[in-house]
């Protein structure tokens, strides 16, 4: 496995937060402190926030994922990462929570698993015993969901989303894979992406085989790949790579909505602003 250089795999990522939910008014929510308190205060003004615009919003049902629109078009993003999804039982190897509000092309990233004395995560023991992915039907991931005691755990914690995605390690080669043939035929502007901004996934991947032994590395190279992504997103072309990308991880992904489906609503943010990311929980700012 070689160097990934670039960033389309953002492309997913953001991409997902636009699916199913339209912009709104509304106040912003931030956030500073460095604990999980931040994320969850977030999160539970935004939830309040969903209550204002629909008084029955604080109740879900025990067999859905928890879910809110939000009066200020903020999207909030469960991204949660595995080592394998073909695998009977893939290991739980990361969970952020990202926080976007449109138009502005700025994302808000909180770690919540894994947890290391001090940081910001959860530290509750019961994110990684009860997370497993269930399936309802003769397919690959499409028909998987995530247990419904992994997302209630979360949501004791007042943790809040507005849709979750799933990926492993293949995710992360494929679209590895994708870039390099996009590259080799001039059909991005990725030729300006210097080499010094690449990122080695295999040091990336044996820090994360490594989370239960230090959960304070797996966090940090985490946080290293995405501020990387975040760095280099805005010199890929969005709205013309996106599509083909989400159509090759179809099956390396699993989504509570679609994200086919979302490919045009980038042209609601302002990329000419250029994309920023902070991680306030870990006191890294990304805009460059």
């Amino acid at each position: 496995m070689k160097l990934i250089r670039y960033s389309i795999t953002l492309v997913v990522f953001i991409t997902s937060l636009f699916i199913g939910y339209q912009a709104g008014d509304g106040v912003a929510f931030n956030f500073t402190n460095q604990t999980l308190s931040a994320a969850a205060r977030l999160s539970a003004a935004a939830r309040l926030s969903a209550a204002v615009q629909n008084p029955l919003a604080g109740t879900i049902a025990k067999s859905a994922p928890p879910s809110a629109t939000f009066l200020n078009g903020q999207q909030s993003l469960l991204v949660i990462g595995t080592d394998d999804l073909e695998a009977d039982s893939p290991r739980l190897e990361s969970v952020w929570l990202v926080l976007l509000i449109p138009p502005e092309p700025h994302l808000t990233l909180i770690p919540i698993y894994p947890y290391y004395p001090g940081g910001a995560g959860s530290q509750s023991n019961n994110l990684k015993e009860t997370f497993r992915l269930n399936k309802t039907g003769d397919c690959r991931n499409a028909c998987r969901s995530i247990s419904v005691e992994f997302l209630q755990e979360l949501r004791e914690q007042d943790i809040w989303w507005s849709d979750y995605l799933v990926f492993d390690r293949l995710s992360w080669q494929t679209a590895m894979d994708f870039i390099s043939l996009e590259s080799a035929s001039g059909n991005t502007v990725l030729s300006d992406i210097q080499p010094g901004s690449a990122i080695d996934l295999e040091v990336y991947f044996e820090k994360l085989s490594m989370l239960d032994e230090n959960p304070r590395e797996a966090v940090l190279a985490q946080a290293d790949l995405y501020r990387e992504l975040c760095w280099e997103a805005s010199r890929f072309d969005f709205l013309t790579g996106s599509a083909v990308l989400l159509d090759q991880l179809s099956d390396g992904l699993i989504s509570s909505s679609k994200p086919q489906e979302t490919v045009s609503s980038l042209k609601a943010i302002a990329w000419s602003k250029g994309l920023s990311c902070e991680f306030p929980t870990l006191s890294q700012d990304t805009t460059k």
